[in-house]
């Protein structure tokens, strides 16, 4: 007999690191007889609701895609744009708005990085490819690149690859590039002044959102510093181990 959906053969795959922790919405339905996460933080949750359904913890998706640039392409890559920045600024995606003050970040951007570093990468997100300051990035002579659109299979191809060019990765919101950007031994920086996420798709109770807020806030705190201290580098390995494995 032909079936027509894919979940009948393949497990759920969860799409990224789910730092609200919620269960998924298609936890019950029964074609999703198994749940494929990259950490063991939803393993309990999900058995919880699911008592008999297998659960796999994989790791960070991006150790399985493959090398955009052999060694010594990348090489060349680097030696050419010596030390690199890859910034990933706060952006939309379908139902969530952000906001914060952007002239403002883009001179705090380069007041952080300008004196020690060479090149900085700024990361072009498909949802937000008209954003204004984008234009403001490449006026202050920062460059462009882009993973390209979510869905297309080498998304997360290109996403290694402009994380594997980078000597620091940096940001104003929280998102799956912390987690891969550690598994591929690059150091992470966030902005204490950090970006506003609303998302109508992912309301949260009151429970819930303590939960949530607490964990941003120990992620803003973890990486806070380029010359983390002891008890940053142990809040970092913990909070790794926790959503990527």
């Amino acid at each position: 007999m032909k079936c027509d959906n894919e979940r009948f053969i393949f497990p759920h795959f969860e799409h990224g690191a789910d730092l609200r922790e919620k269960i998924l919405p298609n936890m019950y339905e029964e074609l999703n007889h198994s749940f494929v996460y990259q950490a063991p933080y939803k393993n309990k949750s999900t058995h919880k609701e699911r008592p008999m359904c297998p659960v796999y913890n994989v790791g960070p998706y991006v150790l399985y895609a493959k090398k955009y640039y052999d060694d010594n392409k990348l090489s060349d890559i680097k030696e050419k744009n010596g030390r690199t920045v890859l910034l990933f600024p706060a952006h939309t995606f379908e139902g969530a708005e952000v906001t914060f003050d952007k002239e403002k970040f883009v001179k705090d951007v380069f007041n952080q990085f300008k004196d020690d570093y060479d090149t900085i990468l700024v990361s072009v997100y498909w949802n937000d490819v008209d954003d204004p300051i984008y234009d403001l990035f490449e006026k202050e002579g920062a460059k462009l690149v882009s993973a390209g659109f979510r869905g297309d299979p080498n998304f997360i191809v290109r996403l290694r690859a402009m994380i594997e060019m980078a000597d620091v990765v940096a940001s104003n919101l929280t998102g799956s590039y912390i987690g891969y950007a550690m598994a591929l031994d690059k150091q992470v920086f966030m902005f204490r002044d950090k970006a506003d996420l609303y998302d109508a798709t992912n309301v949260l109770d009151d429970i819930e959102e303590a939960r949530y807020q607490k964990t941003i806030d120990e992620i803003f705190e973890a990486f806070s510093s380029l010359e983390p201290t002891t008890e940053q580098l142990m809040m970092q390995k913990n909070l790794y181990e926790k959503f990527w494995g």
